[in-house]
């Protein structure tokens, strides 16, 4: 390694990585690949200050996948009408054996066209690239355990599936995020043009890989400028904290009965703590700290950045239009928060269009240290039908709902629009009193000036 590449590695460690605050560049791989893949480009998460140029390196675990008692099949349809009459066009299968080999057959028309074998890491990739440019892909993780090595590029019209949380589990063996929408071919992509149609459900996804005994980042789905995105009866559990799903410039998203639990542990030296309220006041960390900047489900707009110094706001994970085009119809149901360090909403205040069309209904919040809602420059949403718990403590300054006004970038004090915790801007929520009682927390109207809407 030549002297000026040992340099920026050192420096590159010295960054501690936090996703979707103000960061520097990141550093990019080219991916090894052959003619079936087809792949480009990819950001990796690992911090490196760049310049704005590409670092192109090999790396050859992407997109791969491993197990000793799994399969995964696939059912390929050509177009949509063959996909609504259940006209198969390919079907294939892995089958992964308990001595680490694995065996994979496709089949067209009920005829084998492929039988193949090999040991180890297993190309899931080749797989989900089938309908890169056209096609319907349904993919199935069986019972079973899997190795997955982050992270797995997921095009338009693609399902995947498993038998159930707990059932089929998927381990994170990198800090990427397990599946992406978009990558470095989307630089000219605005609005909702890219990736559409995209379901992952019925799986549990923990971040702790015990066939290696190290914890990861819980970051398990970035998605970006698409639409139609269905994210149901998913469980994220045993992980750094970071965003599980981060939704840049996405239209009409539903994440429903999932769970995301014991996401809230930082890097310690060479292992890892939980990130609690005693962690917190040894290391002096209050709600405005950048420590906390890690919504379970961040919901943001492709905010540009500044030409002048490389600094890239807002999902700095590829080579994005940067449009500031907002989320919109985004709808939060049913699901269970429990030991996270935030739990929905946003940190930013650069964009200029607000997130719009929010709805958070029917979800528990277990245990969140800072604030379990945060909305700077939102409009359009409602909060209703709720339940808090245990939530932040005096120390680090946290709320069940919070909606920032301005900040003051000198001091990086906050104004909230409302701080009273009988006053918050919903309705129909709940809370937990010492006597674990339910209250309601009481109704209050909306402002004008900022739209949002009591439902």
């Amino acid at each position: 390694m030549s002297k000026s590449k040992l340099k920026e590695f050192m420096v590159a460690l010295t960054i501690i990585s936090c996703v979707c605050i103000t960061v520097v560049m990141l550093n990019y791989n080219k991916l090894t690949s052959n003619a079936n893949t087809g792949l480009i480009i990819y950001a990796t998460f690992t911090n490196a200050l760049s310049n704005n140029k590409l670092e192109l390196t090999n790396r050859g675990s992407y997109g791969k996948v491993s197990s000793t008692n799994g399969k995964i099949g696939f059912w390929l349809y050509a177009s949509a009408d063959d996909y609504k009459s259940n006209k198969v066009d390919q079907k294939g299968m892995v089958v992964f054996k308990n001595d680490g080999t694995w065996a994979y057959s496709i089949y067209k028309n009920d005829k084998n066209i492929l039988k193949t074998s090999g040991k180890g890491k297993f190309d899931l990739q080749s797989i989900l690239v089938m309908n890169k440019t056209s096609g319907y892909l349904n993919v199935k993780f069986y019972k079973g355990d899997y190795n997955v090595y982050n992270f797995y590029r997921v095009y338009s019209n693609t399902l995947i599936t498993g038998e159930g949380q707990g059932v089929s589990k998927l381990y994170k063996m990198n800090n990427s995020p397990t599946f992406i929408t978009f990558d470095d071919t989307f630089a000219k992509v605005k609005q909702y043009n890219g990736t559409k149609n995209v379901t992952i459900r019925m799986m549990t996804i923990d971040c702790y890989a015990k066939d290696v005994d190290k914890m990861y980042k819980s970051c398990v789905l970035f998605a970006a400028h698409g639409e139609k995105l269905l994210i149901n009866n998913v469980s994220v559990v045993n992980g750094l904290a970071s965003h599980a799903l981060q939704l840049t410039s996405m239209k009409n998203v539903t994440v429903r009965d999932c769970v995301f639990s014991k996401n809230d542990y930082v890097t310690f030296g060479d292992s890892y703590t939980h990130m609690n309220y005693t962690y917190c006041k040894q290391n002096q960390l209050t709600e405005t700290n950048a420590a906390f900047n890690n919504e379970v489900i961040q919901i943001e707009s492709d905010v540009c950045g500044d030409s002048s110094t490389g600094v890239v706001y807002s999902c700095p994970t590829a080579r994005l239009s940067r449009d500031d085009t907002p989320s919109y119809q985004i709808y939060i149901k049913n699901n269970k928060f429990y030991r996270v360090v935030r739990a929905i909403g946003n940190h930013s205040h650069r964009s200029t269009n607000y997130q719009t069309h929010i709805l958070i209904q029917g979800n528990t919040f277990d245990t969140v240290l800072a604030d379990t809602i945060r909305f700077p420059k939102y409009k359009d949403f409602s909060i209703k039908e709720n339940y808090f718990k245990a939530i932040s403590s005096t120390y680090v300054g946290g709320q069940r709902i919070r909606i920032i006004k301005s900040v003051n970038k000198e001091n990086k004090k906050y104004t909230d629009l409302e701080q009273s915790a009988k006053k918050l801007w919903a309705s129909q929520n709940y809370y937990f009193s010492s006597s674990e009682e339910y209250k309601l927390i009481s109704s209050y109207k909306s402002s004008d000036n900022y739209k949002i809407t009591i439902q």
